[in-house]
């Protein structure tokens, strides 16, 4: 999508990282609405797009036949029953990541969780722990 500069340069640079190793690939930045067409005409090879998983990290919009990131046509029985019980079973999700590099579905190039998990009253300021806020810097005398 070419209304997010940082985006282009990223789909640019794994473009030529991929080139480099035999591919031969071609990038193609186009406006916003063109680039939610392509995706949903399932026009394209390879895309880059930005998630952003809900806080229990299904993956069941990817790969269900009506979900809503479901690009490309993934649709697949096996990948939705997997991530059904990965959510069941609280978070084990073993056989579903397992599943998804060995298929090559989804490639997560960065991933960041904003979870921090402590007991109550060990932490009194979680922004000191968390990178995304303005750098810690402690009061003199502290």
């Amino acid at each position: 999508c070419a209304s997010s500069y940082q985006r282009v340069q990223a789909a640019t640079k794994i473009v030529q990282d991929l080139n480099a190793l035999g591919f031969d690939l071609t990038l193609k930045s186009v406006d916003y609405e063109e680039y939610l067409t392509l995706l949903r005409a399932g026009n394209f090879d390879l895309y880059y797009g930005e998630v952003r998983l809900s806080p229990n990290f299904d993956l069941s919009p990817f790969f269900g036949a009506t979900g809503t990131l479901n690009y490309g046509s993934l649709s697949d029985s096996t990948m939705m029953n997997l991530c059904s019980m990965a959510l069941v079973n609280s978070g084990n999700t073993y056989n579903l990541y397992k599943r998804v590099c060995e298929r090559g579905y989804i490639t997560p190039i960065l991933f960041k969780s904003y979870a921090l998990y402590t007991t109550r009253g060990a932490v009194t300021e979680p922004t000191h722990y968390i990178d995304w806020f303005l750098p810690y810097t402690p009061e003199e005398g502290n």
